[in-house]
């Protein structure tokens, strides 16, 4: 787990379509939600996010969002492929521990 950069901005965005698409949700449902699945280098910046590899490749993130006492999980996000292998579990790990020493 790292803390995302913004350079990892439109992979992020990649997966999140990856992953809403997984749930075959129709195409024009995701069309409607492209701006909120999008992750720009100006969230990564400002916001906790953080990231997952496998063989140095991103394949699942996190965002939060507000501050200490009440934060947000805003995005949890892992590329379809990886799906099953306890990934999701190990972000929301990670997310709950970074609330806790916020």
């Amino acid at each position: 787990m790292r803390r995302a950069r913004p350079s990892d901005a439109a992979a992020l965005t990649r997966i999140a379509h990856a992953a809403k698409r997984h749930w075959r949700y129709p195409e024009e449902w995701i069309a409607l939600w492209r701006d909120a699945l999008t992750i720009t280098p100006w969230l990564v910046e400002r916001a906790p996010v953080y990231c997952a590899e496998d063989g140095g490749a991103v394949v699942g993130f996190y965002a939060l969002s507000g501050g200490p006492p009440m934060m947000e999980l805003e995005h949890c996000w892992v590329l379809p492929a990886v799906i099953g292998r306890g990934l999701g579990a190990r972000l929301l790990d990670h997310a709950a521990a970074i609330h806790r020493t916020t």
